[in-house]
């Protein structure tokens, strides 16, 4: 399993709006892209207004696919609906057990 995560740093007076708008457009968009198979939403408890999401597909081959062809568009949503109010970085994990 390949997990891709993106963990945000959210302006404070943002947090409700975005994960709103996470859990009610974005992250929607991302699943049906049908290319990732599950979803987290966690919330950092020791980092203040701090996000992670976590997206779950079977390959490497889903995520590459994700990244050509739909990747820029949900990115350049989410830089225009937050534009310097956030901080991301975004990491790729492979299962091993």
């Amino acid at each position: 399993m390949i997990i891709y995560e993106i963990e945000i740093l959210i302006n404070r007076d943002l947090e409700i709006e975005w994960v709103q708008w996470m859990e009610s457009t974005h992250i929607k968009d991302v699943m049906n892209t049908n290319l990732f198979n599950a979803f987290r939403l966690l919330k950092k408890l020791n980092a203040h207004h701090t996000y992670i999401v976590q997206y779950e597909t079977d390959s490497i081959d889903n995520y590459i696919q994700y990244e050509e062809f739909f990747a820029k568009s949900l990115k350049e949503d989410h830089m225009k609906k937050f534009e310097g109010m956030f901080q991301a970085k975004r990491r790729l994990y492979k299962e091993i057990k």
